[in-house]
């Protein structure tokens, strides 16, 4: 959920961090191990166009 927000929202990290009720160097480890799980398994991360096929968005 914090990637989410981060990634495709753009909420700022403190933000997340203070709706989570962490602080914030805690959630910026949250949000950089989950980058690491997706990028580790390989997860397909953009849109998918008609044309060029998956592109980041």
């Amino acid at each position: 959920m914090a990637l989410t927000l981060r990634l495709v929202c753009g909420v700022g990290t403190g933000d997340i961090a203070r709706a989570f009720l962490v602080s914030e160097p805690t959630m910026a480890a949250r949000v950089t191990r989950a980058k690491k799980k997706i990028t580790a398994a390989a997860i397909r991360t953009g849109c998918r166009t008609r044309t060029s096929g998956w592109t980041r968005c």
